[in-house]
């Protein structure tokens, strides 16, 4: 009797514990099937936004995909938009990072063309140094923030006439215009009154850093087809858990009937142990008749859920694969999975 109660309890504590690892994992697979599909809708905008000529508006969108599902083939993205859009600064990291996180995976020749490309923008960018008497101000370079006071390193932005801003803690804001020449270094600093550095408890400005052309962010989108894979993925895996758990069931019920014909085989017979035995039997092969029938139900939810989301994509997903589109003066990457 001991054995098979020790048994019993193993396998039982290892069912559940299966059951539990199953769906605890489903919430994550749930939360990624969002972040690409967020990262998807965002890809195919930016795309779209490429194709028309608005490049600034493809650039935040190439940004946000690559920060909902970061893949170093968006960064390629990133960079041709904010070249078109002439954010030099941001090209010039954008292809940089893509050239450095794509590695072995970038061929020869666009590596070859790109470390070209990323030499003429160099002669296109500058480095600005700000500073101010007030630490933990805001800098804003072309409304854009690029991190508080004191700055640990000079910024790199695009040459030109630049929009310099600092706002204190109090709130008071000094600004300034500054000529940044290709390749120089200009340094400005931006002083405060006594008065205006004193912080009167009100909030300072938002820090929106993330936005910043010098560390563009985003995400990798595919086709929305897969938005449906939310609703496709939680069914199946409850259902795949309990087809797992009834064949499970089923097998201890087997086990069961063949002690139980064993003890009743054995002359004397051993009256506490049949009984056990036939009790483990009608148990495993209850448990196995309801397992199959929540299998069954679970089925049906999957096979609806998977004919609904296909009913409502009309249009064929692309293959997976990379393909170029022109653009003005450039080409479009894009990439999908």
């Amino acid at each position: 009797m001991a054995p098979h109660r020790a048994r019993f309890v193993t396998r039982s504590v290892l069912l559940f514990a299966s059951v539990v690892s199953c769906l605890v994992t489903l919430p994550h697979l749930a939360s990624a099937a969002d972040r690409k599909t967020e990262a998807r809708t965002h890809f195919d905008q930016g795309v779209l936004l490429f194709r028309d000529g608005d490049f600034q508006a493809a650039a935040i969108e190439f940004r946000r995909a690559y920060d909902a599902e970061p893949n170093y083939r968006v960064l390629y993205n990133i960079g041709q938009a904010c070249n078109e859009a002439k954010d030099y600064a941001c090209a010039l990291t954008s292809f940089a990072a893509y050239l450095d996180q794509g590695g072995a995976e970038v061929q020869s020749t666009r590596r070859a063309q790109l470390e070209q490309q990323i030499e003429k923008l160099r002669l296109r960018t500058g480095r600005l140094s700000v500073k101010s008497n007030v630490d933990g101000a805001a800098v804003l370079v072309d409304d854009v923030a690029v991190g508080r006071t004191p700055l640990p390193s000079a910024v790199l932005v695009s040459a030109g006439r630049r929009k310099v801003a600092v706002v204190s803690p109090a709130g008071v804001q000094q600004i300034r215009a500054v000529e940044v020449a290709g390749g120089d270094e200009t340094s400005v600093e931006l002083a405060f009154q006594v008065a205006d550095y004193h912080t009167d408890g009100r909030p300072g400005p938002t820090d929106v850093s993330r936005d910043a052309p010098l560390e563009p962010e985003g995400e990798l989108a595919t086709h929305a087809d897969t938005g449906r894979t939310a609703r496709i993925v939680l069914p199946a895996v409850v259902t795949g858990v309990l087809v797992a758990a009834a064949v499970f069931s089923g097998v201890e019920a087997l086990r069961s009937k063949n002690d139980f014909d064993d003890a009743i085989a054995n002359r004397p017979g051993d009256r506490d142990a049949i009984e056990n035995d036939r009790r483990r039997t009608r148990s495993w092969a209850l448990s196995a008749d309801l397992l199959t029938g929540a299998a069954i139900i679970g089925g049906v939810f999957t096979l609806i859920a998977v004919f609904h989301g296909g009913a409502e994509n009309t249009a064929p997903p692309p293959s997976t694969g990379t393909s170029v589109s022109l653009g003005p003066g450039s080409f479009l990457l894009t990439t999908r999975f």
